[in-house]
């Protein structure tokens, strides 16, 4: 096993439970969002306000085609990939994520996404007017995120292995990541 990759819907733990993983395997984490902040000099926000959606999207397919070329390098031995909820959605960006690693899958109930991404910004294809930590707004938020999760399910559940990370701590995904992939350090 060289690389894991993570993938699934905003709030399911792939930034949070990759870095964990990481660290207790000793391995290194990328984050494909923080790759493409560094690689354009602008937050992701940004982008989605400056250029749109379909601006982001060639970012970040730039991204995973560097990943996927390191990988087939050599280069990515040891390494935790956390992918934005929509990257594998995109065509051909599931294919350059196998290229790069055994895919897992990070969910939760759609509830349990609501509730941690209640009042978190730096999302912009989650963003309500009102604010998230509303009671108008949290629901707003779930019904824009229920309609995210139905147009993503296929893409999600393409992945070898999911893990629900409801009620567990990174930690605990973690371990759950390293017994399921038989992984030793």
């Amino acid at each position: 096993m060289q690389t894991i990759v993570l993938i699934g819907p905003p709030g399911s733990g792939k930034t949070a439970c990759g870095r964990a993983l990481a660290e207790r395997l000793g391995w290194r984490f990328l984050d494909l969002d923080q790759l493409i902040e560094a690689a354009s000099g602008r937050l992701v926000p940004e982008i989605f306000a400056g250029e749109g959606e379909p601006a982001f999207r060639r970012l970040e397919r730039a991204a995973l085609e560097d990943l996927a070329d390191r990988a087939a390098a050599g280069q990515l031995a040891r390494h935790v990939v956390g992918l934005g909820g929509g990257a594998p959605c995109q065509p051909g960006n599931l294919e350059l994520a196998r290229q790069i690693g055994e895919i897992v899958c990070l969910v939760a109930p759609l509830a349990v996404l609501t509730d941690r991404l209640a009042g978190a910004g730096g999302r912009p294809l989650l963003a309500v007017a009102g604010g998230a930590g509303t009671p108008a707004g949290k629901d707003e938020l779930a019904r824009q995120l229920g309609k995210l999760l139905q147009a993503r399910r296929r893409f999600y559940q393409a992945a070898r292995w999911t893990i629900d990370t409801a009620g567990l701590t990174a930690g605990q995904v973690a371990e759950e990541i390293v017994n399921r992939l038989n992984i030793s350090r």
